[in-house]
């Protein structure tokens, strides 16, 4: 008898749990960082600095405190090869062919030009995206960029 009351608890925390998280994703919690990196204009002056993607990695694991100041919130044309295409963004990684790698730059579409321009690329094609980068995660090793201009396949 004791052991139904301990698997009925445990599927109770697990429905509880499980339901927490639910809520969560249906209230839009993390939503703050489709949001924060939606918007943006193109570069003022025109410029953008030429980066890969493998040269971003270097400069984060080097000192993040330094990379922050050298990337956020700049315009940049990141190239590397393109890895994950999703309705809202694409996701660029290193050209090196690392198969546990999770650094990756997320490119987030602004206007449906830039979709219609990546419905004609492929995962593994190399590719350069104008935008700005609107936050930095070491945590997470990521860089998330607003696209600005039409993507370019290199």
């Amino acid at each position: 008898m004791k052991n139904n009351n301990i698997i009925v608890k445990l599927c109770l925390a697990f429905l509880v749990i499980l339901g927490y998280f639910i809520l969560v994703y249906k209230l839009g919690v993390f939503d703050f960082i489709k949001e924060s990196v939606r918007s943006s204009t193109p570069s003022p002056d025109g410029t953008y600095k030429s980066v890969t993607v493998d040269k971003l990695f270097e400069d984060l694991e080097s000192n993040a405190l330094i990379a922050e100041d050298e990337y956020k919130g700049k315009y940049v044309a990141v190239t590397g090869r393109l890895s994950i295409i999703e309705t809202d963004y694409i996701s660029l990684m290193k050209f090196n062919n690392e198969i546990l790698c999770f650094d990756s730059v997320n490119c987030y579409f602004t206007k449906d030009e830039q979709k219609n321009v990546i419905k004609e690329m492929n995962k593994g094609d190399i590719v350069t995206i104008k935008g700005k980068i609107k936050k930095i995660s070491k945590t997470v090793s990521c860089y998330y960029l607003n696209i600005t201009e039409i993507p370019e396949k290199s």
